[in-house]
């Protein structure tokens, strides 16, 4: 975690004495921890929770050696390997109770597995071609990636799917002479860490579980990396030697795209391993320190600074444009801005790259939400926000030629002449065509089955679509007389419209059942409903007479 580690070694070369410490405040401070009896030197260490962990490494007798530990290193009991292995070179669990470990044997390299948490444990096979492995990475209880020497004596690297119980020999990257470090913080995504044949610091990544890989450029002066750490499919931290044996460590927040140098307290510690618990808090352990060259020390790395998130948000109008950007501070790079509880006031949305909540708000009401701003390195905070969306004025602009109601009954839209729309009860608010120029005045209006969205409609056949699908008008058409009314289709695909003569124009989804054009009428056409059970409708003169198309007729006025 990022705040509990464990470490192992030796604490004097010349008597070869055992030695594990731990941290529970991020390598700040750290204690010795008691080990069983018997010289020993500790080369690895995982710990998949703040409890658990296995320590592997060798005995004086040249035996490896095993540790496990289920109270934080509080106390530590010896486990028994079930082939012999020189020394544990590494070991990683990718879960309380599922641990793989590899080492050298008199013949190459071994693999041994457990699945009870190091109560017992079992031998993998070796892939053919492959001499002995140095390092491994599990990112979960299946999928394990490894790195060491192959039979002929270059780089190796192999792939495990059941828990390293059989692994496939895999190509290396070119251009690597020796692998000292794999880290996968996913199954598909890994990196690799050693030197070049150059005899420079080398790095390379996967994204597609070691198919393949790609050579990524480092910066200038490293020797040679020892380790390498990713808490994040993009961000990894890489320890190593760099000019005049100086240590370096250089990291990436773009999964390895580019790296760049970090800046170390003590340029004479020179890193040997490094674990990262965050994406923001990495440790670092090796030798040296003030250019000594000896003695333990630790490198700590904390330069995520934390995000914050303090927002207070203007108020908003119901159908008036409505934009302003979210207030963030600290973090790195770029901020990346979510809505993880609550929901926008209608009619808005959140730019996910700028932090802007922008749009035209549907409904009056006070909307709380919160958001979540995440910086370059994954840190994250949130803050809870308040906005209030005031209701349009009540007044409507004279005259009004037009009103539909929502299909639950809780509310309705006027609009007038102008095209101007004016939401009331739960209506929402989509658009309207006030303040446009308009060819004609807008004369009728229909909503969607769903009402999310309406049509406006003009004298001249005009349409304007808000939240609907636009499926064609008469716009452009000389018509022998004026458009009067517009109704929906029952799918919401489509409408029709009405003109004053009872002539029919029907568009998208909509059917024609018929119309009086060309018929004589008393009185001028001056409306029209749809039957929502049929789908047929229904036309409306000015002296009351009713003209039934495809739904039942039941009397006139």
């Amino acid at each position: 975690s990022a705040t509990t580690c464990e470490v192992g070694g030796t604490q004097y070369y010349a008597t070869f004495a055992p030695m594990i410490a731990g941290t529970t405040d991020g390598g700040s401070t750290w204690a010795n921890q008691v080990v069983p009896d018997g010289p020993a030197a500790y080369l690895t260490a995982s710990c998949p929770t703040a409890a658990m962990c296995e320590v592997g490494g060798a005995q004086s007798s040249g035996v490896g050696i095993l540790l496990g530990s289920t109270d934080g290193g509080a106390t530590w009991t010896s486990q028994t390997l079930p082939t012999y292995m020189a020394y544990v070179s590494d070991v990683d669990c990718p879960s309380a109770t599922d641990c793989m470990a590899v080492g050298p044997t008199p013949l190459g390299g071994a693999v041994i597995v457990t699945t009870d948490g190091g109560s017992t444990w079992t031998t993998g096979s070796m892939p053919s071609g492959m001499f002995s492995f140095t390092d491994l990475a599990c990112p979960s209880t299946t999928v394990c990636e490894a790195v060491g020497t192959t039979t002929s004596g270059a780089p190796g690297m192999a792939r495990s799917t059941d828990g390293g119980v059989t692994w496939t020999l895999q190509t290396a990257p070119a251009g690597v002479s020796i692998f000292s470090g794999i880290a996968c913080p996913s199954t598909t995504v890994c990196e690799v860490s050693g030197v070049s044949t150059s005899s420079s610091g080398f790095v390379a990544g996967t994204t597609d579980g070691g198919g393949s890989w790609t050579v990524q450029s480092v910066p200038g002066g490293s020797l040679f990396f020892t380790g390498v750490a990713c808490p994040s499919t993009t961000v990894c931290e890489a320890g190593g030697v760099g000019a005049a044996t100086q240590g370096v460590v250089i990291g990436t927040t773009d999964g390895g795209a580019s790296w760049a140098g970090q800046p170390v307290s003590d340029p004479g510690i020179v890193p040997r391993a490094i674990a990262c618990g965050s994406v923001a808090v990495c440790v670092a352990v090796g030798h040296g320190g003030s250019g000594s060259g000896t003695g333990a020390a630790v490198l700590r790395r904390n330069t995520g600074v934390p995000v914050s998130v303090a927002t207070v948000l203007t108020g908003a109008t119901q159908g008036t444009s409505y934009s302003a950007s979210l207030d963030s501070s600290g973090g790195t790079s770029t901020y990346t801005w979510s809505v993880v509880s609550g929901m926008l006031p209608s009619g808005l949305t959140l730019d996910s790259s700028t932090g802007v909540i922008s749009g035209v708000p549907a409904l009056p009401g006070t909307s709380v939400f919160t958001v979540e701003a995440t910086d370059g390195l994954g840190q994250s905070a949130s803050a809870v926000v308040s906005l209030t969306v005031a209701a349009m004025a009540n007044d409507s602009p004279p005259p009004v030629t037009s009103m539909a109601a929502t299909p639950d009954g809780g509310g309705y839209w006027l609009t007038n002449d102008a095209g101007a729309v004016f939401a009331r009860g739960d209506a929402g608010f989509y658009g309207s065509m006030g303040a446009k120029h308009l060819n004609a005045p807008v004369v009728s209006m229909a909503p969607t089955p769903d009402g999310k969205g309406y049509w406006l409609v003009a004298a001249d056949g005009g349409v304007f679509a808000f939240g609907a699908p636009f499926e064609g008008s008469t716009g452009n058409l000389h018509l022998v007389q004026p458009v009067v009314g517009v109704t929906a289709s029952t799918s919401g695909a489509g409408y029709r419209l009405v003109a004053s003569d009872g002539g029919i124009f029907a568009f998208g989804a909509a059917t024609f059942d018929g119309s009086m054009g060309g018929k004589r009428l008393n009185a001028p056409v001056v409306g029209m409903a749809a039957d929502g059970t049929t789908g047929g409708y229904w036309l409306v003169a000015a002296d009351g007479g009713v003209f039934s198309f495809g739904a039942p007729f039941h009397g006139a006025g």
